[in-house]
């Protein structure tokens, strides 16, 4: 666990306590993706887990290309956390079908709050069979983990033998779909 500024902490535990609601509004729901700290209860840097912030989130999105409102779309977020892409594709295409998918369980049930139009699941995005029983996609939308972290130490992808998670994640998701937006360090 990170140790967060008292500020980072208090906006942290101010999105948790929102997280009890039954219904959160949109400024709610933005608030906990730019306050929720994903280092706040798990040891993240091991894994490579760094949520993506959402004004990234909103321009990411934006390279999908896709023209009006995302109607007969399947897209795929990989590695999602807790679904700050889901949430923007949501908005900007909201007649697209959007799977979610992270490894940490934590995440996805947050997930499952902030973007409940998703598919959400708890999959390891090295089980390419289990992915692949998710259907094809037309996009894939991710901000993996990147370099070689312990996550994803023996996971192999179909095409990609070194060891940066970044690689395989794309690799992986050129299995199951026609094309990706990767947000990966220059």
């Amino acid at each position: 666990m990170a140790k967060l500024s008292r500020s980072a902490r208090n906006n942290h535990n101010s999105a948790v306590k929102l997280l009890n609601n039954p219904l959160l509004n949109e400024s709610e729901v933005e608030f906990i993706f730019n306050s929720y700290h994903e280092a706040a209860t798990h040891l993240n840097a091991e894994s490579g887990a760094f949520f993506t912030p959402f004004n990234l989130a909103w321009d990411a999105v934006l390279e999908l290309g896709i023209y009006g409102d995302g109607k007969g779309f399947k897209i795929l977020d990989l590695c999602a956390g807790i679904g700050v892409l889901s949430y923007c594709i949501k908005r900007r295409y909201p007649a697209a079908e959007i799977v979610s998918v992270d490894i940490n369980s934590d995440y996805v049930e947050v997930g499952k709050k902030l973007v409940p139009e998703a598919g959400w699941h708890c999959i390891n995005v090295g089980d390419l069979a289990e992915l692949r029983k998710l259907g094809h996609f037309n996009f894939v939308i991710s901000n993996p983990p990147f370099g070689r972290v312990r996550t994803f130490r023996g996971i192999d992808s179909p095409t990609y033998k070194g060891g940066e998670a970044e690689y395989k994640a794309i690799d992986i998701a050129a299995e199951i779909s026609n094309c990706g937006v990767f947000i990966l360090p220059q």
